[in-house]
């Protein structure tokens, strides 16, 4: 029974495979080393290549130990025939002429190839146990591919690991010279299988030569068997650290994923750091902008010397300040004349009239003498049928007026009027004058003003004072006064309610057709 193995056989095609995909590991892991990228993808290619040769070696071993245990019990049991025809031929051709004498022989041959056939058929069972063996080895290696196939994928991941990459491709490398060593290892063991071929070829031809030698090799047979197993052992180991290399890369590679989740994190840290940065620059910018938007100029400060600034809220502006003489000495209040008077003044504003020669304050509608009495000017009752005496100041709480031998040239008594911005008022007041005597007093009434004697003669002459006193804000005036003419005393009593702020006074007689004719008069307030 004749076996044809073909050119090289298994064992030589899973050599030359593992070589090249060695080598191809190899190439990967340079590779790597030159791009960060690269070395991502030559880490799972080096997976891929160990994965490879684990599954050659596997094949490799399951398929030698097999092919070799049935071919040398094909050998066997070809070598029994062989003997078998050997022996017929021999014992015809030698033994023609004495065939009683050989058939003992020839019977002792056939026992000796039955023996064969027995050895062949123990031989056979040896290989079929050593395949199981095989296959059982197999199906280890399987496990570790799968294995190594888990480890392929989570060595995928690294993919996203580029701050250590260049440290993964290195272990790429190392990886890859791992698989070469396991290839060259894989082809070492297929020339082992080859050189058993070929002792069992060399077996072969020796049981042809020579039956007897068929136990010695049933017993090398079972011997190769072993060192198959021994093969198939080395194979398991081998897939075994391509195993443990892989749980290395996979190990790298969730060390690369955990640094560039790290490096991924810090990043984002910085990013936000930054963004939180650049927003607390552009809200101090903002702020900045706004705060400087907010600072109003100060107004000019050509011409305001000895002035303050003032606020109202809105807008800033230059003041008066008062001064002052000295620290001991007196304020420099705000001096000029009525008609100098602020424009648009406030409650509580003061200022010292130079008209009126005295001090004055804005009550918040009007202004009005205050501190002490002003004085008016006098004027000479010499001519003329009125005096008017104008510009009394707003808020005057009384008035004085004061008469200094004033006398006219006829018989109406002299009347006081008073009066606001609309004229002097000639009626609604209520009047008394009396006049004393030796034994009686004489009085009379006036609506038209306030009357200084009950009757009047050119030769009368009036000297005293009438005071006109404030009495509530509805502008009514009450009235007192005391003369003399100079022979009887006079005496004067009464109201009036102005429709206005008084701003004047007249004095003139009941008809006001008498002329004045000498004397004087004046006025003060206060």
């Amino acid at each position: 029974m004749g076996i044809d193995r073909g050119a090289g056989g298994s064992g030589d095609a899973v050599a030359t495979n593992e070589a090249s995909l060695a080598i191809v590991a190899a190439a990967a892991a340079a590779a790597s080393l030159a791009s960060v990228t690269a070395g991502v993808a030559d880490a799972a290619a080096s997976a891929d290549a160990a994965a490879i040769s684990e599954t050659n070696a596997a094949s490799s071993a399951s398929d030698a130990a097999a092919d070799l245990v049935l071919t040398n019990a094909d050998v066997v049991l070809t070598n029994a025939d062989v003997v078998s025809t050997n022996a017929d031929a021999s014992t015809s051709t030698t033994q023609a002429g004495i065939a009683t004498t050989k058939a003992g022989e020839a019977s002792t041959s056939a026992s000796n190839a039955s023996t064969s056939e027995t050895n062949a058929e123990t031989a056979e069972t040896n290989a079929e146990t050593a395949q199981t063996a095989a296959e059982t080895a197999e199906t280890n290696a399987e496990t570790a591919e799968t294995n190594a196939a888990t480890s392929e994928t989570n060595a995928a991941t690294s993919e996203t690991n580029a701050a250590t990459s260049e440290t993964n491709a290195a272990t790429s490398e190392t990886n890859a010279s791992t698989s070469e060593t396991n290839a060259s290892t894989s082809a070492s063991t297929a020339s082992t299988q080859a050189s058993n071929a070929s002792t069992s070829a060399s077996n072969a031809s020796t049981s042809e030569s020579n039956a007897s030698t068929s136990e010695s090799n049933a017993s090398t047979s079972a011997s190769t068997a072993t060192t198959q197993a021994s093969n198939a052992s080395t194979s398991a180991s081998n897939a075994a650290t391509s195993e443990s290399n892989a749980a290395i890369s996979a190990s790298n590679a969730s060390t690369s994923e955990s640094n560039a989740s790290t490096s991924a994190s810090n990043a984002a840290t910085s990013e936000s750091n930054a963004a939180t940065s650049a927003s607390n620059a552009s809200t101090s910018e903002t702020n900045a902008a706004a705060s400087a938007a907010s600072v109003e100029p100060l107004p000019t400060q050509t011409g305001n010397a000895g002035k303050y600034l003032q606020t109202d809220g809105t807008d800033t502006t230059w003041e008066v300040a008062v001064a002052k003489t000295s620290d001991t000495g007196s304020a420099v209040m705000p001096t000029g004349t009525t008609a100098e008077r602020n424009g648009s003044p406030s409650a509580g504003n003061l200022r010292f009239n130079s008209t009126d020669t005295s001090f004055e304050g804005y009550d918040g509608s009007a202004w009005g003498a205050i501190g002490g009495i002003t004085l008016g000017t006098a004027v000479a009752t010499t001519s003329g049928t009125s005096i008017d005496f104008t510009g009394i100041p707003a808020g005057v709480k009384r008035i004085t007026v004061m008469l200094n031998g004033v006398s006219t040239n006829g018989t109406s008594s002299p009347l006081i009027q008073l009066g606001d911005s609309g004229g002097v008022e000639t009626s609604s007041y209520t009047s008394m004058a009396s006049r004393g005597g030796n034994s009686s007093v004489l009085t009379a009434t006036s609506t038209s003003g306030f009357l200084l004697s009950d009757s009047w003669s050119s030769s009368n002459q009036a000297t005293g004072t009438i005071g006109f006193n404030l009495q509530d804000s509805s502008n009514t005036f009450v009235v007192s006064g005391a003369q003399t003419d100079p022979i009887d005393p006079l005496w004067q009593q009464g109201s009036k309610s102005l429709s206005g702020t008084l701003d004047r006074i007249r004095l003139t007689t009941v008809t006001g057709t008498n002329t004045f004719d000498a004397g004087s008069v004046n006025i003060s307030w206060e």
